[in-house]
């Protein structure tokens, strides 16, 4: 392997890490609303909140992945903290 090729894959892994610990406080965030729509008796999803969700990101990313890439990453996240939301509202999260 290549110098220049090790360190961008350190670079890469570097990023990875801060991405677990941002996706980790996302979905700690994503249970404190859960525990407040369950106090408001409220679904847990929310269409018109996660259609604003993307716009948002779709419109704060400036490339290179595509707007729709970008917004495939954000669905899949939307849902795993959804049913984190979900988990938690039956009990049967450890959280």
């Amino acid at each position: 392997m290549t110098k220049p090729l090790d360190g961008l894959r350190k670079q890469i892994d570097e990023i990875d890490q801060k991405l677990v610990e941002l996706i980790s406080q996302r979905g700690a965030a994503a249970l404190l609303i859960g525990q407040e729509k369950s106090a408001l008796n409220r679904l847990v999803q929310d269409p018109l909140r996660e259609d604003e969700v993307f716009k948002h990101v779709t419109q704060l990313n400036p490339g290179p992945l595509p707007d729709e890439e970008l917004r495939q990453i954000f669905e899949s996240l939307v849902a795993a903290c959804s049913r984190l939301q979900k988990e938690q509202s039956s009990g049967s999260a450890d959280a």
